[in-house]
């Protein structure tokens, strides 16, 4: 074998290997050009151009999805989850699936606690959405995200229920869904839909995170998933969209951030991002 491809060979392994622990995006970038080394090499050496372009396919996609791997925690689906923004869309969706789920598919959460920004609403929802058995396993909280008294009272109403029903494995999810965008024109728009996108869209995400981190502390493990859009991650990013977009990039910068942070104070939390 071609010693340059042994050499490459053990760059890729301590490439991964690095990945895995650091759990960084430079190591990231190190195996994206490694990929791209190989897959060349791949091409060059075969003598069927069309076999040579389906390795290099394939250990494209292979090579790209070692991080991914490389990163994967399995976290047992236990304790109790709180989920943002159930009045509708993902969030609402995502409580029904879990209470639907709950007790199958390896499913064994305590409760889901759904907040909302119109309770009252969102609970005549879920009663038609769930049977009677399912939403056991729901609390519907009233959140508004803005307000530091609102997340303060939603966390207190989680810790009180944990305590009376003697969870032992703790809130260990908590998943934010919540957001606002108003479109149009950067130049014009108000600075009022500015601030207003940022306060829900990224200062909300960082109350609940800091008001809610205490308690999850307190878990064995968790996770926190922060919801962004195809516009944190990717440029250019649409006209008419720069308020939201803006506000998106902020959430992508601060759980990359925060990931790094939990990780380097050994913080058993991961901080994820969806878009």
């Amino acid at each position: 074998m071609d010693p340059l491809i042994i050499q490459l060979g053990i760059l890729g392994a301590i490439c991964v290997c690095l990945a895995g622990i650091f759990e960084n995006h430079p190591w990231r970038i190190a195996i994206v050009i490694f990929q791209y080394v190989v897959s060349g090499i791949i091409k060059e050496t075969t003598s069927s151009s069309l076999t040579g372009t389906v390795l290099q396919i394939i250990t494209t996609i292979v090579i790209l999805k070692i991080p991914m791997f490389a990163n994967w925690k399995y976290l047992k689906r236990e304790g109790c989850v709180m989920v943002t923004g159930c009045d509708s869309g993902m969030g609402q969706a995502t409580v029904v699936y879990l209470a639907e789920t709950n007790g199958k598919e390896n499913n064994s959460y305590d409760q889901i606690f759904a907040a909302c920004f119109n309770a009252k609403a969102s609970l005549a929802q879920f009663e038609k959405l769930l049977t009677s058995e399912q939403l056991k396993y729901v609390t519907v909280l009233p959140l508004d995200v803005t307000n530091d008294q609102s997340v303060e009272q939603a966390k207190s109403t989680v810790e009180q229920w944990m305590k009376n029903k003697a969870s032992k494995a703790g809130l260990t999810g908590l998943v934010q869904f919540h957001g606002v965008a108003f479109n149009g024109p950067a130049a014009y728009m108000p600075m009022q839909m500015y601030e207003r996108q940022i306060q829900v869209n990224f200062l909300g995400y960082v109350r609940v995170v800091q008001i809610f981190l205490p308690i999850m502390k307190q878990a064995k493990s968790g996770r926190m998933i922060f919801t962004g859009t195809g516009g944190g991650p990717c440029t250019p990013c649409p006209a008419l969209l720069t308020a939201y977009m803006s506000s998106k990039f902020a959430t992508e910068a601060y759980c990359h951030s925060l990931r790094s942070e939990f990780f380097m104070t050994n913080t058993n939390i991961e901080a994820c991002m969806i878009n």
